[in-house]
């Protein structure tokens, strides 16, 4: 394949340039994060937090009701498949995912899930790790986008369908010192336990501030940050997540990448409540599928 020369990539660099100047497509602002920490649950989100609390709970209890042993396998066991499945879910193979898993020491997951508090330069190396040994590695520099001449969308015959651009790189900063700031802030509201995940799993793929793998990075830090939040504002002591949420956008993976889109490109109070709407099912039906898995692990001998 021929490489690209320096004057057609300049080239390139003008275009989107120009796109960005003249708003020819919609692209992130640099105030998203905020607008998404403003918007307040509506009546049907409440009523959602509530069922999807109340099933935790109960599942929490199921939990407890395993002796030592069967738990750190059952918690160890759930992790092993959410390192593969928030992989497969971005197209990657699930045999050489397994395989890189099992002789990999550290992977992204371990760097942050025991932390309260999440760095910038952690933050970079969390990505930098979860893209170790997967197609997109080779564009996990450890640090984020550097140039703006990507676009989210689909590329085909060389026509571009944009259906938004990434935050301009000269606003990364800016936004994501407001999305580190809102991350390490101590929750005390029971609400939060799984809207404040949420909320930072959509920003996280709506800004693409790296090159590839923000929504698996995405998934990433709401997994950790419901373990966190668990242990938190439930007084637990779980050694590792008790249930993680990737496996349950298989099913609807197109719906999840419109949610957002739509985020990404207006993050108005209706679009934040319906991606919160959205990830609360999701919630729910994951703990109902983690119930009867551990009802069915009592039955083992």
């Amino acid at each position: 394949m021929n490489s690209i020369s320096q004057s057609e990539i300049s080239k390139i660099d003008e275009l989107f340039e120009t796109y960005y100047e003249t708003g020819e497509y919609p692209a992130v602002d640099k105030d998203i994060v905020s607008r998404i920490i403003d918007v307040k649950p509506n009546n049907m989100v409440k009523f959602e937090i509530e069922e999807v609390y109340e099933r935790y709970i109960e599942y929490l209890k199921l939990l407890d009701s395993l002796d030592k042993d069967k738990l750190k396998h059952y918690l160890s066991t759930l992790k092993n498949v959410d390192i593969i499945d928030n992989q497969v879910l971005e197209g990657e193979d699930s045999f050489l995912i397994n395989l890189y898993s099992n002789v990999e020491k550290k992977h992204a997951l371990d760097s942050i899930v025991k932390k309260d508090k999440l760095s910038d330069s952690l933050l970079k190396q969390t990505h930098q790790l979860l893209l170790k040994g997967t197609t997109s590695e080779e564009l996990s520099t450890g640090d984020y986008r550097d140039n703006n001449r990507r676009f989210v969308g689909t590329y085909k015959n060389g026509v571009r369908n944009i259906h938004f651009l990434p935050l301009h790189t000269k606003n990364i900063e800016y936004a994501m010192k407001d999305f580190l700031e809102y991350y390490n802030q101590k929750e005390t509201n029971i609400d939060n336990l799984f809207l404040k995940p949420i909320k930072i799993h959509g920003m996280i793929g709506a800004l693409q501030v790296f090159n590839d793998g923000n929504t698996r990075l995405g998934r990433l830090l709401q997994n950790a940050k419901i373990y966190r939040q668990t242990n938190k504002l439930l007084g637990t002591k779980y050694d590792n997540p008790t249930v993680y949420l990737t496996r349950s956008y298989q099913p609807c993976r197109r719906d999840y990448r419109e949610k957002i889109d739509e985020l990404a490109i207006n993050p108005s109070e209706e679009i934040v409540n319906s991606w919160m709407l959205f990830n609360l099912r999701r919630a729910e039906e994951e703990i109902y599928v983690n119930s009867n898995r551990i009802e069915k692990m009592k039955t083992l001998r």
